[in-house]
């Protein structure tokens, strides 16, 4: 009872995390119990299987043992030389005693087992004297006491207590496993049991959680969502059906509740505002205080109010001045027609001024023309001189460019002459050397020297003279280029004058046209002062009516009641 109303007092966060963790609590138990029933299900396969080998080991440990006393009397009684073969075959190949040792200490074996196989090998070791003895006498050929070794009382005796021992190893062996079998399968039973006790009270707690859940959170929620729906459907009126307490739904509920009644009042408000100022009331005052978002709204009545007041307020003294401006009005209406009269003829003088202005500015538009076109005519020819100029340009441009090329074939042919001196020079020795036989070839040499010589002469003056024509060719290539720059300042200056004075004929045209539209202009306004002159008069009687039609608005106004 106590668990019961702790669970209806507690809140609902804090209900779903003691629900949470009781589950998760379980779930981890039942966890924990399911992984120790398999654990255990695996060391009780493990053992069973250890169990089959350790006997299997210790039937081969006790088995080599037998093997050999059996195949060292068979010997003894038969003096067949394959039973003698066969003892020790099983002790330096098989060693089926050692295997068996071996897979049992593998395995694992209590000290209390180990002390009993090392007693058995004690005894077998004593065997082994008498049985080499008795291998030894049937060598030898004395059967009797080869028999008397393995049949003696001694060797009797030591069998007899090899097998005692190895049937208690076995019973040891067989009691231990199964005992420790037993206490595990033993405890898997417990396990299980505990298990599934845990897995019913699982689903018996999960059944009692939903129940709770439900009763505290899902129902609860369920109510408030159709209420909020009636709210937002604009039912202020129905009360949720739901008590306030210090829960978390209970403080919801609260807040919906405060949130609806708040509403309400404000609808009421704003309803009973909105009824006055219907009625013309405009002096009424909010006697709600706005919270929140709400103070907006009552910012916006407050400032429709005063901008009402405002308004009305204008309006009648709007209609005060309506009013005396409509007798004003009258008395201008008068005096315009008759000024309108006397406009007409000012207006016919300044017709006929205008009229010849404008057959002046057709002149002078005629003779600005006649100056554009001889203007294209000059510009087209400066323009053609420039592109001769250009011409002009390009033929020294190009003379220059050859002058140069024949700078270089005069270099090439002053080479050739240093070429030909230096021959002349080694054929000049050649010739000295060669004594008389090369005295006429000396003497070619000396004239191809000449030669030589009046070349290199030639090519020097014909360089300087060709240099002072490049120079005077770059200078008239200079002065073209300058002349070339001075006509194309010229064409631009022709192009200027021409676009001014396209502009000034274009403006003169413009100007024609507007003076035209003046005339025309003067003309309507002619016949619109004339229709103010009777229009004027139609003004005063309208202004009468004006007047009574401005005190009747400032008798309407009246009805509002106004700051």
């Amino acid at each position: 009872m106590k668990l019961k109303e702790k669970l209806e007092h507690m809140n609902q966060s804090k209900l779903i995390w003691t629900l949470s963790l009781t589950s998760i609590i379980g779930l981890i138990l039942t966890q924990l119990f399911i992984f120790g029933i398999v654990r255990n299900m695996l060391v009780i396969s493990k053992d069973t299987e250890n169990q089959a080998i350790l006997i299997d080991a210790a039937n081969q440990f006790m088995d080599g043992s037998a093997y050999l006393t059996d195949e060292v009397r068979a010997y003894a009684a038969t003096m067949n030389q394959v039973h003698y073969d066969n003892y020790y075959n099983e002790v330096n190949e098989y060693k089926n005693r050692d295997k068996g040792y071996k897979t049992m200490t593998e395995v694992g074996i209590t000290e209390k087992e180990q002390s009993m196989i090392d007693e058995m090998s004690q005894i077998s070791n004593t065997l082994v004297p008498l049985e080499e003895a008795a291998m030894q006498n049937i060598k030898d050929g004395n059967q009797e006491a080869a028999l008397d070794y393995v049949y003696g009382e001694q060797y009797e005796s030591q069998i007899t207590k090899i097998r005692t021992l190895q049937t208690d190893f076995l019973n040891e062996l067989k009691t231990r496993t199964s005992n420790h079998l037993n206490t595990l399968t033993l405890a898997t039973v417990v396990l299980t049991i505990i298990t599934t006790v845990l897995l019913w009270f699982s689903i018996l707690g999960a059944i009692w959680t939903y129940s709770i859940l439900k009763k505290k959170i899902i129902s609860p929620m369920l109510t408030i969502r159709d209420h909020c729906l009636r709210l937002s459907e604009g039912d202020l009126s129905t009360q949720i059906e739901l008590k306030e307490d210090q829960t978390e739904l209970g403080m919801l509920v609260s807040g919906i509740n405060t949130t609806q009644n708040n509403l309400k009042l404000y609808v009421l408000e704003l309803t009973r505002l909105l009824n006055e100022m219907a009625q013309g009331n405009f002096t009424v005052q909010s006697s709600v205080q706005f919270k929140g978002d709400f103070i907006q709204i009552n910012k916006s009545i407050e400032s429709t109010l005063q901008n009402l007041n405002h308004t009305m307020a204008e309006i009648r003294n709007s209609a005060e001045q309506v009013s005396i401006s409509a007798n004003e009005v009258s008395l201008g209406a008068q005096d315009l027609a008759n000024g309108a009269t006397e406009q007409a003829g000012s207006i016919q003088e300044l017709n006929a001024m205008v009229e010849d202005i404008s057959s002046n500015v057709k002149t002078n538009t005629l003779a600005i023309q006649t100056a554009y076109k001889h203007t294209q005519l000059i510009n087209t020819t400066v323009q053609e001189s420039n592109e001769k100029m250009q011409q002009m340009l390009d033929a020294m441009q190009k003379i220059y460019i050859q002058s140069e090329s024949i700078q270089d074939i005069i270099q090439s042919i002053e080479n050739i002459a240093f070429q030909t001196n230096i021959l002349s020079l080694n054929a000049a020795i050649e010739a000295e050397r060669a004594g008389e036989s090369g005295k006429g070839f000396s003497v070619v040499a000396g004239e191809v020297r000449k030669l030589a010589n009046q070349t290199s002469e030639s090519v020097k003056n014909t360089t300087e003279l060709i240099q002072t024509s490049l120079e005077a060719v770059k200078y008239g290539a200079e002065m073209a280029k300058n002349t070339a720059e001075s006509m194309e300042q010229v064409v631009k200056k022709s192009q200027e004058i021409e676009q001014t004075i396209e502009k000034i004929t274009k403006t003169s045209i413009e100007q024609s046209d507007a003076i035209s539209q003046i005339s025309l202009g003067i003309s309507q306004i002619t016949a619109v002062i004339e229709t103010n002159s009777a229009t004027s008069e139609e003004s005063a009687a309208a202004s009468v009516e004006l007047s009574g039609q401005s005190d009747k608005m400032k008798e309407l106004i009246g009805h509002f009641k106004v700051n």
